[in-house]
C-alpha cells in the first residue's frame, strides 16, 4: 500500500513539473489577411467642376471637397483608399505651386527611405508631370503625382489609406492603385 502511495505521489510530482515547462518558442511569422484585388475596368471621366478628363477605374467613386475649390477625391471603398486631388489655375504662380507640391512630397521624407520621381504625362496633349513613389514601412502617402500644362493648369494628387499603412502588407494594393493612377495620367486631358 505504501509503494502504491509513493508511486502515486511521485507520478503527481512528475506530472506537475512537466506541466510547468517553458512554452514552445517556435517562431511564427506575423500573418496578414489575403487581399483580393478586383478586376479592373475603366471609363472616361469628365469632371463637371474642374477642367480635366481621364480614364477612371470602375471601382473609384469621384467626390468633391466642399472646402477646397478644385478639390476632387477618388474613393476606392473596397480597398479603403482615397486619391486626394487638387486643381489650381496657373496665374503666374507655377513656380510656387510646383514648390508647394515638392515640399508636400518631402514632408514624407521622415518615414520614407526612398523617393522615386518619374516623369509622366503626354506632350501631345500638353500634360507634363512627375509621378512620385515613396518607399517606407509607414509612409502615409506612398504615391503622389503632379500634372501641368505649364501655362494654365496645375493638378496634384496623393494616395492615402483609411487605415494604418504598413507598406509590406499593402504592397499589392499600392501597386494596383499605382497602375490605376498611371492609367489616369496616361489618358489625362485638359478641357
Amino acid at each position: 500500500m505504501k509503494s502504491v502511495l509513493r508511486l502515486s505521489v511521485l507520478s503527481l510530482v512528475v506530472l506537475l513539473v512537466s506541466a510547468c515547462s517553458k512554452p514552445n518558442d517556435t517562431y511564427r511569422p506575423m500573418g496578414y489577411l489575403r487581399i483580393d484585388l478586383p478586376d479592373t475596368a475603366y471609363h472616361h471621366y469628365h469632371s463637371d467642376r474642374i477642367p480635366v478628363s481621364f480614364d477612371l477605374s470602375d471601382h473609384a467613386m469621384p467626390t468633391y471637397h466642399d472646402s477646397i475649390s478644385g478639390g476632387l477625391t477618388l474613393v476606392y471603398p473596397e480597398l479603403k483608399a482615397r486619391v486626394y486631388c487638387d486643381y489650381k489655375a496657373v496665374q503666374s504662380n507655377l513656380r510656387q505651386l510646383s514648390e508647394d507640391a515638392y515640399d508636400f512630397v518631402q514632408k514624407h521624407n521622415v518615414k520614407a527611405y526612398g523617393i522615386s520621381a518619374l516623369p509622366c504625362g503626354s506632350p501631345d496633349r500638353q500634360v507634363y508631370g512627375l509621378f512620385y513613389y515613396l518607399r517606407g514601412r509607414e509612409v502615409a502617402s506612398p504615391i503622389q503625382f503632379v500634372l501641368t500644362d505649364s501655362t494654365n493648369h496645375f493638378f496634384r494628387g496623393a494616395l492615402y489609406f483609411d487605415m494604418h499603412v504598413n507598406q509590406d502588407s499593402l504592397s499589392p494594393v499600392i501597386d494596383y492603385l499605382g497602375d490605376d493612377i498611371m492609367r489616369m495620367i496616361d489618358s489625362f486631358e485638359w478641357q
